[in-house]
């Protein structure tokens, strides 16, 4: 059963994409802090910058192009292409592209999802930083570590463009 006003996205449902979103990007981003003892610092805060640009980016074109309901896609290809390039052993600049990649991705699916419930949000984000960095400490020793940690994000992105679809199959 659902319920339509407008057809605009219900609350509940905006508040969890938005968190998923978020939960993604920060679960990354914590990831991409901890990979500066492999990387270096400067290398790492460079990465960190190019998310934070790339998904602001993505919240400019989600607001003016209406292309937002690709975003969640978009993220989890980018961050299967860090994994990629990650599992390859080759941390660094390397995952720029990719990170590019993720961070319009996540940016388009912040921007349509711009919703008032921050208590939810903050959770969801501490969860998954947390739960990322859990399995980067007690998965592997090593690089081997971030491989299998940054596979939350992907899955995350993955949920967010199933709750999309999901949602776009209700409304019909």
């Amino acid at each position: 059963m659902s319920t339509e006003i407008h057809n605009a996205t219900l609350p509940g449902e905006a508040g969890a994409l938005r968190a998923i979103a978020l939960g993604s990007g920060i679960a990354a981003g914590g990831l991409l802090l901890k990979m500066a003892t492999i990387v270096g610092v400067g290398i790492s805060v460079i990465l960190l910058t190019a998310l934070v640009a790339s998904a602001a980016l993505g919240v400019v074109l989600a607001r003016q192009r209406g292309i937002a309901r690709h975003g969640f896609l978009l993220a989890a290809m980018g961050w299967l292409l860090v994994l990629l390039t990650t599992l390859n052993a080759h941390p660094g600049m390397a995952l720029l592209p990719g990170i590019l990649i993720a961070g319009v991705g996540l940016g388009l699916a912040h921007g349509q999802h711009a919703v008032e419930k921050r208590m939810g949000t903050m959770m969801s984000c501490a969860v998954a930083l947390a739960a990322a960095l859990l399995i980067q400490a007690c998965a592997a020793p090593g690089l081997m570590g971030y491989v299998f940690a940054l596979a939350l994000p992907v899955d995350l992105a993955l949920l967010g463009a199933l709750l999309v679809r999901i949602a776009e199959q209700e409304r019909r």
